[in-house]
């Protein structure tokens, strides 16, 4: 793979880096085992990777519309919109997905296209 992403599905591994982030955040990890997996080229924080990637994805596509089909990256799109959703979502995170031009409810982004529609041609006879 070439990198150090486990997940937790991957049994004792998995478990074993959750762990190390998890003593990292709570300043119980020490520098020198800090430093051992900053040398392994081990990621921290999942969130920033994922809010770099979706910049880049913006950048090549011009949206933050990312298809679940599209892997890791959908599925991390659309865990935003339920974290959201359900309050579990950080104001500073909302405000650097709001910063990109995230679509928090397509619903509502579509009526506002159907709108212009039935502006410009009169119905909402969408072809």
């Amino acid at each position: 793979r070439g990198n150090c992403d486990v997940p937790q599905s991957e049994g004792t591994l998995g478990n074993w880096v959750s762990a190390q982030r998890q003593l990292r955040k709570k300043n119980k990890l020490s520098e020198e085992r800090i430093r051992k997996l900053d040398d392994l080229g081990f990621v921290w924080n999942f969130w920033d990777e994922r809010l770099e990637e979706l910049n880049k994805y913006k950048a090549e596509r011009g949206n933050c519309d990312v298809p679940q089909s599209e892997g890791t990256l959908g599925n991390w799109v659309s865990a935003q919109r339920q974290l959201r959703k359900k309050n579990k979502l950080s104001e500073e995170r909302i405000r650097k997905l709001d910063d990109l031009g995230f679509v928090w409810n397509f619903w509502d982004e579509r009526l506002e296209e159907l709108n212009k529609y039935k502006a410009e041609r009169g119905n909402c006879d969408v072809p």
